[in-house]
């Protein structure tokens, strides 16, 4: 998905802000770098969502679990991915089902029922070829997980289940490292695809 956002502050490279308007009313994000001694820094990213109405609500602490996984993210690259380059695959499915029954058919079948942190998993022959150590899981209530790979190649995964307009969204996106990654990004896409395909058909005309 894409947005347009109006720029309202540029001071490189210390701060950024940026604001759009749509869904609850003008949402804004401030980004600010602070260098620190021994060569390193403190990012501080403040998302401030202004809202007319509490139609909204419900979205707000979900839309926090999304800033808090690309964080989880980005650690887990500086800890063991720095400096290589990424080739990203995003997906996403659909389904009409309750919030936890659309998650389960997405988990489950790569092995990833009930996941516990530091657990390695490994998928099914018939799923896409997934194998590495989980690192994040996230609560029941904003379900989520994250993946360190090293198979098919050293990579980190994203599972999350989103409840928007009436249906679940289930985002997969696997960040592939290194040159191997970005040599195998497409099958890795197709793979994921034709599999999803399968596991979320899309309605049929007159549905």
């Amino acid at each position: 998905m894409d947005s347009v956002a109006k720029i309202t502050a540029w001071e490189p490279p210390k701060r950024f802000v940026a604001e759009t308007e749509g869904g609850p009313g003008t949402v804004a994000t401030e980004w600010t770098v602070e260098a620190k001694a021994g060569g390193i820094c403190t990012v501080r990213v403040v998302h401030s969502w202004f809202a007319s109405s509490d139609d909204w609500d419900d979205q707000f602490e979900g839309h926090s679990y999304g800033w808090l996984s690309f964080f989880q993210i980005l650690r887990l690259y500086l800890a063991h991915f720095r400096g290589q380059p990424c080739s990203p695959v995003q997906l996403m499915a659909t389904s009409t089902e309750a919030k936890e029954k659309a998650w389960d058919l997405l988990i489950q079948p790569l092995g990833l029922a009930n996941p516990s942190v530091g657990t390695r998993v490994t998928a099914p022959d018939d799923a896409p070829e997934l194998s590495g150590v989980v690192e994040v899981v996230n609560p029941p209530e904003w379900p989520g997980v994250l993946l360190r790979l090293d198979e098919p190649a050293p990579a980190i995964a994203h599972f999350f289940a989103l409840p928007m307009g009436g249906q679940v969204m289930l985002p997969v996106r696997i960040y592939l490292y290194g040159h191997s990654g970005g040599e195998l990004a497409k099958d890795v896409e197709k793979n994921w695809q034709d599999w999803l395909n399968r596991r979320f058909p899309l309605p049929s005309a007159g549905q």
